[in-house]
């Protein structure tokens, strides 16, 4: 999986730490780990820096989104991974278009 691709996946299904002390998603940047196929270390909007994974399709569907990543990006707290909420499909486009805006080089 590229940096992009991985980017790309956690924007749409946001992060967990797979710990039961820490049941809620998080928006993060997340640098792969080659071993993990879809984990890392990553930064939470929140201000955490952790190991973090893309969770599984239950708890995507089911956990809350943290309160702190949603109130830092200005998005409504809720149950479930972003690209299941419809509201907030067109905020996940936005910062997807913005990230790879902003990854592309100056043009002269």
């Amino acid at each position: 999986m590229t940096e992009d691709e991985l980017r790309t996946l956690g924007e749409w299904d946001w992060w967990y730490t797979g710990r039961p002390d820490c049941s809620v998603l998080h928006c993060a940047t997340v640098t792969q780990d080659p071993l993990l196929k879809v984990g890392g270390c990553g930064v939470t909007q929140c201000g955490r820096k952790l190991q973090l994974f893309i969770p599984g399709i239950f708890s995507r569907m089911s956990l809350p989104r943290c309160k702190r990543c949603c109130t830092r990006l200005g998005w409504p707290q809720g149950i479930g991974s972003p690209k299941n909420d419809e509201f907030l499909r067109p905020l996940v486009e936005a910062r997807l278009f913005h990230v790879k805006r902003s990854s592309e080089p100056a043009s002269s």
